[in-house]
């Protein structure tokens, strides 16, 4: 694997975590940054389908916790996006790197910033790509 960086927000870590292939995630995009804000809301509720992984995910090294970033001046995007969006979101542009988030809002959001985004289909086709999948098909995730 390269040295590239993603930071990730909640929703694509617990889908790849329900489907227990967060190494997707790292083999396609590489090493996966998460803030506080992500973590806690990925963690809050250890029976949910997923944290277990994201959980191992940590101990392996595969998902780095990173310090909330500093905010002042991106205050507002705590008022219009959930916290773990936000921070995602704003470690991304302080850092400079790219940014893995499904959520609409969120997305047009950094979109607006000029951040690179890739959400957890995009990883799949990644994946597919690389052949580390044979197919992308419907999961259930519930």
């Amino acid at each position: 694997m390269d040295n590239k960086i993603i930071i990730a927000d909640a929703g694509p870590l617990i889908a790849f975590g329900k489907i227990k292939r967060l190494d997707l995630i790292t083999e396609t995009l590489g090493t996966i940054l998460a803030t506080g804000f992500v973590l806690d809301e990925c963690l809050a509720n250890p029976a949910q389908k997923g944290a277990k992984e994201i959980s191992e995910g940590i101990s392996q090294k595969w998902i780095e916790r990173c310090e909330n970033p500093v905010v002042d001046q991106y205050k507002d995007l705590f008022d219009t996006l959930g916290a773990g969006e936000a921070s995602a979101i704003i470690l991304a542009s302080q850092l400079k790197v790219g940014l893995l988030i499904d959520e609409k809002l969120g997305r047009k959001t950094a979109q607006k910033m000029n951040l690179k985004i890739i959400g957890t289909a995009g990883v799949l086709l990644l994946a597919k790509e690389k052949k580390r999948i044979e197919k992308v098909a419907r999961l259930s995730l519930n």
